[in-house]
């Protein structure tokens, strides 16, 4: 048990990881013609709601995918990372 988290497998059935990437359109393009995933849902970038599919007259912010039980989540964000006197990298990310 861990915490109120429940168990690791528990834990790990909740995990979905998640992408800045620089376009949300062609990485969806990419998974979805490329590697097979379907999308689950895409937030625009005026977050007027949730969508189910992308139209090319919006632009968008969020996107979740699945395949076979995975999900993966991409944002569009610009990232970069420093690392310190200490070894730690720090990320910072600003959503584009």
């Amino acid at each position: 048990m861990l915490g109120n988290c429940g168990t690791a497998s528990e834990l790990k059935k909740k995990l979905a990881p998640n992408f800045a990437v620089p376009d949300i359109e062609k990485t969806v393009a990419f998974y979805r013609d490329v590697l097979g995933f379907k999308l689950e849902m895409a937030v625009p970038e005026d977050k007027s709601g949730v969508e189910q599919e992308l139209t090319e007259r919006k632009k968008y912010i969020y996107a979740m995918m699945s395949r076979d039980g995975v999900e993966v989540m991409f944002q569009r964000m610009q990232e970069f990372y420093v690392k310190d006197c200490n070894g730690y990298i720090l990320g910072f990310a600003e959503r584009k």
